[in-house]
């Protein structure tokens, strides 16, 4: 371990991540169920993954069995093939970058960035150069000499992360790195984030509980809920295609409805209308154990709002439009299922209005479903 840290510090910040591997991963700290469950995760060189989860779904907790700023109570956690989960924090090389930025209020941002490689005994001439290239990759050139004070939030985040790569660690971990942030400043450095992470090269695990957040700028996603990993996948993936109702529900809008069946024969029923059911939509949820009750997923912009019957060969349901909302590019049709379900459509801002108190049908196309358990 001491030889590969080495080597990475001398190599600078520019130099490729370790693979991140957690098995039977499990933190236990004596409550009704624990923190971390035996959760299994492969995280690849260069990666940029997202935890994602509500609070208390063990995400955070996760991070820092990885930095190893948190205890194993079984399991082990590898870099690049090498067991780690004894090796304390100090000795791992990983970047950590919080939302409480942790600046040292009375250096300047070239001695607050240049911190860790005086730790490290890095030669002067070095920790210059170092310096001078990552606030050139944060674009803070020409604030060497400013004191934390003298920035503005989203700049001093900026230093925090330079700081947290300036040495070349194998990863950088980020904890809601953007949570204090105001909206718009969180969406440009979404976007620098990303950017600085295929300048860098290094495996970024990022910690969050919002979706969009993860969304945009995760090449996979980790979720979580209630201590394990509910799902594992490209955004795209957990969006498109969730397990389970959880994954479903969590991530982005999705109209849920109830239905009985047995999906192995191709159809299913809602309240006594039976809607067809290709195999590709079909969870693997379903068919790995046995469940009581099945859902249909539909996104919202899946759904065609129309009036008279279900079109032939689409599923669907009638109902009565409880709301219309305006929201720019797109027009939020409200409604309520058979059962009473919330139900909602997504429709270009140009179409063909309709207003609160008509009648009218939501349908999809059968691919754009997914069926899942509950």
């Amino acid at each position: 371990m001491t030889s590969t840290t080495a080597t990475r510090a001398e190599a600078g910040s520019r130099t490729p991540g370790i693979h991140i591997s957690l098995a039977g991963a499990t933190k236990d700290y004596g409550l009704a169920r624990p923190a971390v469950a035996d959760v299994d995760l492969e995280i690849a060189s260069g990666e940029f993954v997202s935890l994602l989860g509500p609070s208390g779904s063990g995400k955070t907790t996760t991070l820092n069995l990885i930095s190893g700023l948190e205890t194993l109570t079984r399991g082990t956690v590898s870099f690049d093939g090498t067991d780690v989960s004894d090796v304390p924090a100090h000795r791992r090389n990983l970047g950590m970058l919080f939302q409480s930025y942790a600046l040292f209020p009375h250096m300047t941002v070239a001695q607050n960035i240049a911190y860790p490689l005086r730790e490290r005994k890095v030669g002067r001439a070095e920790i210059r150069r170092k310096v001078a290239e990552v606030l050139g990759l944060v674009q803070l050139e020409g604030r060497d000499d400013n004191l934390p004070k003298q920035l503005s939030g989203g700049q001093q985040q900026r230093v925090a992360l330079a700081r947290a790569i300036v040495f070349g660690p194998g990863a950088l971990l980020l904890d809601e790195p953007l949570g204090a942030l105001d909206k718009n400043l969180r969406g440009a450095l979404q976007t620098e984030l990303r950017r600085i992470h295929r300048e860098v090269g290094s495996t970024f695990v990022f910690v969050t509980h919002d979706q969009e957040e993860a969304m945009t700028m995760s090449d996979r996603i980790v979720l979580f809920h209630e201590g394990g990993v509910e799902q594992v996948g490209s955004p795209r993936d957990l969006y498109e295609a969730p397990d389970t109702l959880f994954a479903a529900r969590f991530l982005g809008e999705a109209n849920t409805l109830e239905v009985e069946g047995d999906p192995a024969s191709g159809t299913v029923t809602h309240r006594g209308v039976s809607w067809a059911v290709p195999a590709g939509v079909v969870s693997p949820e379903v068919a790995r154990r046995p469940v009581s009750t099945l859902h249909v997923v539909v996104r919202p912009e899946a759904v065609q709002v129309g009036t008279g019957e279900v079109p032939a060969g689409r599923a669907g349901v009638e109902l009565r439009v409880r709301d219309v909302e305006y929201v720019g590019h797109f027009v939020r049709v409200l409604g309520n299922g058979p059962g009473g379900e919330p139900l909602t459509a997504k429709l270009p801002a140009g179409a063909s209005p309709v207003a609160a108190g008509d009648r009218v049908t939501f349908s999809w196309d059968g691919a754009d479903q997914r069926l899942v358990p509950a």
